[in-house]
């Protein structure tokens, strides 16, 4: 779904920056953007990482202008095959991993406005 947005709003003229923690993923929906849709700036970082993912805006937000549209989109679950057993079954560190990003990393971004 994020690339999906993504790829509208750059059709609608609009710089985006794609983020995702597999940088090689992350340089195709770029390049991907850059050569179907519009303008698209690769930045890979895991965003389950507090004190980078705010350094990470930071140094996006002096470089390009600012940011005025964030869009939280990531997700795990369907990464670690948890959509495939039932919820009781999932092991703890699964869902420690989908808590974090769900719940936690949501909130990280803004902290830098």
């Amino acid at each position: 779904m994020g690339l999906t947005v993504a790829k509208h709003l750059a059709k609608q003229g609009i710089q985006v920056i794609i983020n995702d923690i597999d940088e090689p993923k992350a340089e195709v929906a770029t390049a991907e953007i850059n050569q179907t849709y519009g303008t698209a700036i690769c930045s890979a970082f895991d965003i389950t990482q507090t004190d980078t993912t705010i350094d990470h805006i930071a140094e996006l937000d002096a470089k390009h202008g600012g940011i005025d549209i964030l869009i939280n989109n990531a997700g795990n679950a369907g990464s670690q095959a948890s959509h495939q057993i039932p919820f009781k079954d999932i092991p703890v560190e699964h869902w420690d991993a989908i808590s974090v990003l769900t719940f936690t990393a949501y909130s990280i971004a803004p902290k830098r406005y």
